[in-house]
């Protein structure tokens, strides 16, 4: 991962971080999904193949946890079941936790799973950058962890 994209707007912090994973731009992944999450919908929820999808909090489509993991696959990325506490660490990971801004939604960050003493390592926000992690679960901010790399990476450790 070369860097973290920055977040434009309220509703594109999924979209950034998984750009950033997989090291591809936001229109590669709004093309992807066919959209850029910017729709505004109806009510608290939408259904989408049958299934319920919670809005954004302020009315936005925002991306589905199937649309990240069918991009993250489809670019050669496998990613884990998410827990709710930090695993694999070693591995980078979509990093789910209770939003400040919305009261009752997410936020979408990265963990950069770089060798422990270098700069990047650590939790990144797509708004305001580098994030103390031990503070976010420590406040109970944290809801997802879901660790995420690259295929060939993980050859042999299988």
């Amino acid at each position: 991962m070369s860097g973290v994209i920055k977040q434009e707007n309220d509703w594109s912090c999924v979209a950034c971080c998984v750009a950033s994973i997989t090291d591809t731009t936001l229109n590669d992944f709004y093309d992807y999904c066919g959209h850029d999450g910017s729709d505004k919908v109806e009510g608290p929820l939408y259904t989408k193949h049958g299934q319920e999808i919670p809005a954004h909090p302020d009315g936005r489509r925002g991306f589905s946890i199937m649309e990240v993991i069918h991009y993250l696959v489809d670019r050669g990325f496998l990613p884990f079941f998410p827990a709710e506490y930090p695993i694999a660490m070693d591995y980078d990971a979509l990093v789910f936790v209770k939003s400040k801004k919305h009261i009752g939604g997410s936020h979408a960050l990265i963990w950069r799973a770089e060798k422990r003493n270098h700069p990047d390592r650590g939790l990144w926000c797509p708004i305001n950058g580098k994030v103390n992690l031990v503070e976010m679960v420590s406040h109970g901010r944290l809801l997802y962890w879901m660790p995420v790399n690259k295929m060939e990476k993980l050859e042999g450790r299988i």
